[in-house]
């Protein structure tokens, strides 16, 4: 049974990924040995593993992830297996933290505002 390893970092928005460390034993050098590299670990950086409040982790694209994708990253050529792992790894793994990450974000905070017929434009 392959084994992934991994470390993953948030911003206190509990969403975004601050950094992400990635390894896996005896891995094809210049193929799955890539997700070790910065190139590759660095595109998770900025990434959200949240679709409002379902948790959507990140999706790893074989042939690239479309521009702007806020949950994909392109996936290493050649290395089709060992990236199906770590995005498995990933949604498992980030599954089990879901009520946790939740629980750590406060409440959006209500703000109050005075609405009367001279503000016509309040809350449009």
């Amino acid at each position: 049974m392959e084994r992934h390893l991994g470390y993953i970092a948030l911003n206190s928005d509990m969403n975004t990924i601050k950094g992400i460390v990635l390894d896996h034993a005896g891995e094809t050098p210049g193929l799955g040995a890539e997700i070790k590299t910065d190139k590759f670990e660095g595109s998770f950086v900025g990434k959200t593993i949240y679709e409002g409040s379902d948790l959507v982790s990140i999706e790893i694209v074989k042939g690239g992830a479309p521009e702007g994708a806020a949950h994909a990253i392109d996936a290493l050529s050649g290395a089709t297996k060992t990236v199906q792992g770590v995005q498995s790894m990933l949604k498992t793994c980030l599954s089990y933290y879901d009520a946790f990450f939740k629980s750590k974000v406060a409440p959006a905070e209500e703000v109050e505002t005075e609405c009367n017929t001279e503000n016509t434009e309040c809350n449009e």
